[in-house]
């Protein structure tokens, strides 16, 4: 039942570790490998999407602070990320699922009483 958890695990370590992996990736010059440079723009751009979504920084939730990444050096990453919401969604995930087995484990017992 656990392995449910890892989703949310998985998606929380993608918004946390794209930052810095799309930072590290450079793309092609325009000028010698136009459609390479173009390819890796669009999917470096979609990435930022998928990323300020699952951060909710699309829909007004304020960016995180905690790294302070520079506007100047990495203007995504200072404005569209935020790892506070993924975070809760894990810890949520994992709560309900323990919650879960609790009572599972509970109306285990309570059926071995009876019979």
């Amino acid at each position: 039942m656990m392995k449910i958890v890892l989703i949310p695990l998985a998606i929380l370590l993608f918004v946390f570790i794209y930052p810095f992996a799309e930072y590290a990736v450079d793309c092609p010059s325009a000028m010698t490998d136009p459609v390479a440079n173009n390819d890796c723009t669009f999917m470096k751009h979609t990435m930022w999407v998928v990323v300020a979504q699952l951060s909710l920084t699309e829909y007004g939730f304020p960016p995180d602070t905690l790294l302070n990444f520079d506007v100047t050096a990495n203007p995504d990453a200072a404005e569209s990320w935020s790892y506070i919401p993924m975070l809760a969604v894990t810890i949520g995930t994992v709560i309900a699922v323990k919650v879960r087995e609790h009572r599972r484990k509970n109306q285990d017992q309570k059926m071995e009483e009876w019979r």
